[in-house]
């Protein structure tokens, strides 16, 4: 029996990698606002990620080997480059520390994901917090759809949203709009610019190609397996899509609230 099957995503990626978000990033605060939604999907990727290592590695003492020794390797390489790659200053940092830093370096609001976060460090109930916590539109949604994959999907489903609905959506586009910035103002969007290069670089030539031999030699030749797969890698492009709508929506009303405020007459009494 071959791998004969594939996984077709390519409505949703096109969806996704044409969509007007790109082409309204093109001054600081709009990259700025992009963060700040961004910042949910960064954490929410080392949950999808640890949760394939804590099923396809052994994490429990006394050590045992699980799975496949070449899906181990795969699982653990990945993790060491996310969640202690060498950052800009040559020390190591997972990348969701990175981008909090390039957050702070480049004056994106950090509040909401900043509180996400070391609530769940003091170990508050994740739905709990999910419910509660302040966080910008459509990043609920976003990191609850990740979450249910996390928490009820078969490995193959959870291998497939991964290497097709995170690995494979690399930011070229982003990487030139920065760059636009970077020029600008090199110190303002140096850790943001290395951050999504680390991600082009190590997503491109080694994760994605990796982590869709995992998905393969999880489904086989089992076409419910497939099936399951792809649906599931379609509906977190679909998530982020709406994510990336969210996040457009809030770039144009804070252009009209700008427009608003440059008009005479418009300025508003300080209380």
């Amino acid at each position: 029996m071959t791998r004969a099957r594939t996984i077709d995503i390519s409505e949703e990626r096109e969806r996704l990698l044409s969509h007007p978000l790109y082409a309204k990033l093109r001054d600081a605060e709009s990259v700025r606002i992009f963060m700040r939604f961004h910042a949910f999907a960064v954490w929410d990727f080392l949950s999808l990620l640890k949760s394939l290592q804590r099923r396809l590695t052994c994490v429990e003492v006394p050590w045992s080997p699980v799975s496949d020794a070449a899906h181990r390797r795969l699982i653990n390489e990945i993790v060491l480059d996310e969640e202690s790659d060498i950052g800009p200053n040559g020390e190591p940092q997972s990348h969701f520390e990175m981008y909090i830093d390039a957050m702070y370096e480049s004056g994106a609001e950090r509040e909401e994901i900043e509180q996400f976060a070391a609530r769940i460090s003091r170990g508050e109930s994740f739905d709990r917090v999910l419910e509660s916590a302040p966080m910008p539109p459509g990043t609920r949604q976003f990191v609850s759809t990740t979450m249910n994959f996390v928490h009820e999907a078969p490995n193959c489903v959870l291998a497939a949203v991964f290497a097709y609905g995170r690995e494979e959506i690399i930011p070229p586009m982003f990487e030139k709009v920065v760059k636009r910035l970077y020029d600008n103002s090199p110190s303002e969007w140096s850790t943001l610019r290395y951050y999504l290069n680390r991600h082009i670089d190590r997503d491109g030539e080694v994760h994605a190609p990796l982590a869709r031999k995992l998905v393969a030699d999880l489904c086989w030749g089992d076409p419910l397996r497939w099936r399951d797969a792809e649906r599931a890698a379609r509906q977190s492009l679909t998530a982020r899509i709406e994510l990336w709508d969210c996040i457009s929506v809030a770039i144009d009303d804070a252009r009209k609230r700008r427009r608003a405020q440059a008009r005479p007459g418009s300025e508003t009494l300080s209380i």
